[in-house]
């Protein structure tokens, strides 16, 4: 069902969160191609912490490059899960994309940690802007879930 739902939504570049195990984002792929005729790569790399991941799903003419987990935006959340960030580029236009999946819970000790993980996404983001000749702007994709 998850194939047939991003088939029908029929995106350039789609961000999964919490993905797991890890080959499960091959498996879609097939899927998507086998049952709907639609074509996508897959950008992900393994947590450190747990077997719950952040990838991305993108068609062919999205570039995505430079990948990396963000080390300490899981915040004050040592077992909590690191943003990633890409550089992606769509024919003239580039960007950085950072997906990121917050420490779940209402509870104000799971909002604290919510609040370390984006204060650590806040700055990173303040420094890439302040990065003297960096061309691209960074965004932030916050907890879409697909």
């Amino acid at each position: 069902m998850q194939a047939e739902g991003l088939a029908l939504l029929d995106a350039e570049l789609i961000t999964l969160l919490e993905f797991s195990p890890l080959a499960h984002i091959e498996k879609l792929i097939e899927l998507l191609e086998e049952n709907h005729g639609v074509t996508y790569k897959h950008t992900i790399l393994a947590q450190p912490n747990g077997n719950i991941h952040i990838g991305f799903l993108h068609k062919e003419g999205i570039d995505v490059e430079n990948v990396q987990l963000l080390e300490g935006s899981e915040g004050e959340y040592s077992r909590g899960r690191r943003a990633i960030s890409v550089d992606v580029s769509v024919g003239k236009f580039k960007d950085i994309l950072i997906g990121v999946h917050l420490k779940s819970g209402r509870n104000r000790p799971e909002q604290l940690l919510r609040d370390s993980q984006c204060k650590f996404i806040g700055d990173y983001i303040t420094q890439l802007r302040n990065t003297q000749g960096l061309k691209i702007e960074p965004f932030c994709l916050w907890e879409i879930l697909i």
